[in-house]
């Protein structure tokens, strides 16, 4: 059974993502999905590619990035969360641009981002928490669900229904208390909307070992030493049946008796139908060579 990926790292995310566009299109061909979506770190460059790639096989390209966002990107400080933004319509890609050349112009280890460029630049963009290195996760694990009710608050005021909470399968204690916090809040407040992601790095289930070795000469350690290895579980592009397994497995009950989780999985196609489809080259001005 299908899945549309939303949080998926191709190999524009250096030394962090393996999956590459031909891996991506075999996964759409094979189970039948009509949209595909790639969000980097920190930047679009596969845009380009990505449209043709679509262009090409009656797909539907979903463009996007995974952020570095901080307090203040003025301040030199190398902590950093992740969000995810994904271009809703024309006007979202070019605002998807400008905040992309902006984290750039606060380059600090990372491309950055602050708050108050999504309040300028935040139209046509939908919105989701990210993954455990986000906002509202962060605020859950140091202050509790109080803490991640505030953290949200911003983004429900700016972005509204185009904002969503972000559940992965990720097999550690600490995804698993934040999933189950925002199960909670879901369950008690309507307002708040979640979205399943597999925040894929890696095509299929068996390249895990050469991502872990990749990883490894990102971060300058031995394949050897496991402790040093950050992702717990498998992080491919997964089915929807591997997704519900995964969930189920780190909860340890069947979640889909469960409506929010399933309102989560259910997610991605209610983004895919926001989603306009449009053409990245109009308005593209290239320069005219008029002789000396």
């Amino acid at each position: 059974m299908s899945f549309l990926h939303l949080h998926l790292h191709s190999d524009r995310s250096q030394f962090d993502g393996l999956i590459r566009l031909k891996d991506l299109l075999e996964f759409s061909n094979e189970y039948g999905l009509k949209s595909v979506s790639v969000t980097d770190h920190g930047n679009i460059s596969i845009a380009v590619n990505l449209f043709k790639m679509c262009q090409q096989n009656d797909l539907k390209p979903i463009f996007g990035i995974e952020a570095y966002i901080v307090r203040d990107k003025t301040v030199k400080d190398r902590k950093t969360n992740h969000i995810v933004l994904l271009a809703k319509n024309k006007v979202g890609f070019q605002n998807l641009k400008i905040l992309n050349t902006i984290s750039f112009e606060y380059f600090y280890y990372h491309p950055r981002i602050d708050f108050s460029d999504l309040q300028k630049y935040g139209e046509g963009l939908i919105v989701t928490s990210a993954c455990i290195a986000g906002i509202p996760a962060v605020s859950f694990l140091h202050g509790g669900k109080q803490a991640l009710r505030e953290s949200i608050q911003p983004f429900l005021d700016l972005f509204g229904d185009d904002f969503y909470l972000e559940i992965e399968p990720f097999q550690t204690g600490q995804q698993k208390a934040f999933n189950k916090a925002c199960i909670e809040l879901c369950e008690s407040d309507s307002s708040i909307k979640l979205v399943a992601t597999g925040d894929c790095h890696y095509p299929k289930k068996e390249d895990r070992e050469i991502h872990q070795a990749y990883m490894a000469i990102k971060g300058r350690y031995s394949v050897r030493e496991k402790d040093r290895y950050p992702y717990i579980g498998y992080f491919h592009m997964k089915t929807y049946d591997e997704m519900v397994e995964d969930f189920s497995t780190l909860h340890g009950f069947d979640i889909t008796s469960n409506s929010c989780f399933m309102s989560a999985l259910e997610a991605p196609k209610e983004i895919e139908q926001k989603i306009e489809s449009f053409d990245i080259r109009e308005g593209i001005r290239i320069p005219q060579f008029h002789g000396c």
